[in-house]
């Protein structure tokens, strides 16, 4: 696969899914990582002064800021790799040159991939730059970092519901469907835990650094970090469920304009 006149790794298509499980993995043994060294540290609070609700939680920016650090760099690294490939995969598998999956079927649906490529890429870069930039040290840039990284994955998800929209639209496959209204999902829940994680700092913020708000927050954070990922199922559960078997592409951008040729650009003739 060439992008841009550079070669990059492929993998066998029917491999394809393992992409955005590796990053999956690589994503909650990150923080099954920190939370269980965490926890064997005897659950420091980091900053003495909070008192953390009862469920004796702290924020994962706090121990990711401490010498664990290398863990929550690594961890961030391999996630955007895998999860940025998974897009760019995708993509490739939906070209006329690969046909592999449902063909990309206007010009459209391929804008609005390249489009979710770009903005899962800034998000995985925020992220580990977020993971780079020591809450302890850098607080302003680090909760930039992490604000940007929820805008730019939530709409690259936003992206590829729209892409799915017009892939249903055209093919009238009930799983275009099923994976556009459940990113969507995806993303109002992701939006609900984001609330719950900053409207509770918020008022914790008001309230003084003894408040048992802190420790709520920083129990939603967990939360909309481990279901992060539950985009990253979605993603694998797309490489498997539209396969092209059976057919190949019609060119889709032909100058000849003639009646038969619009006819064509249309239809998929099934393979003998």
């Amino acid at each position: 696969m060439r992008i841009f006149n550079r070669q990059i790794p492929n993998v066998r298509p029917e491999h394809a899914f393992v992409l955005p499980l590796l990053s999956t993995f690589a994503w909650w043994t990150m923080l099954t990582s920190l939370l269980i060294c965490w926890y064997l540290d005897d659950k420091p609070l980091y900053e003495s002064k909070q008192i953390y609700f009862h469920l004796m939680i702290t924020f994962v920016s706090n121990i990711g800021a401490s010498n664990l650090q290398p863990i929550f760099i690594i961890g961030s690294f391999v996630m955007g790799i895998f999860y940025v490939w998974t897009m760019i995969e995708e993509w490739y598998l939906r070209t006329e040159e690969k046909s592999y999956l449902r063909v990309s079927p206007h010009k459209h649906t391929t804008n609005l991939h390249i489009a979710s490529i770009v903005f899962a890429f800034l998000g995985s870069v925020c992220m580990f730059l977020t993971s780079c930039f020591k809450l302890t040290v850098y607080d302003t840039i680090h909760n930039v970092c992490v604000t940007m990284f929820i805008v730019f994955v939530c709409t690259s998800s936003c992206c590829h519901v729209l892409c799915y929209i017009l892939y249903y639209v055209h093919y009238k496959e009930k799983w275009f469907l099923i994976s556009a209204l459940a990113k969507l999902l995806w993303v109002f829940l992701s939006l609900g835990l984001v609330f719950g994680y900053v409207y509770p700092y918020v008022l914790a913020m008001r309230a003084g650094l003894r408040s048992k708000l802190w420790g709520i927050s920083g129990a939603f954070e967990w939360a909309l970090c481990y279901f992060y990922p539950v985009l990253l199922i979605i993603l694998a559960f797309d490489l498997t469920m539209t396969k092209n078997s059976g057919y190949r592409a019609i060119p889709r951008y032909s100058t000849d304009q003639s009646p038969s040729t619009e006819r064509l650009l249309k239809e998929e003739i099934e393979l003998a």
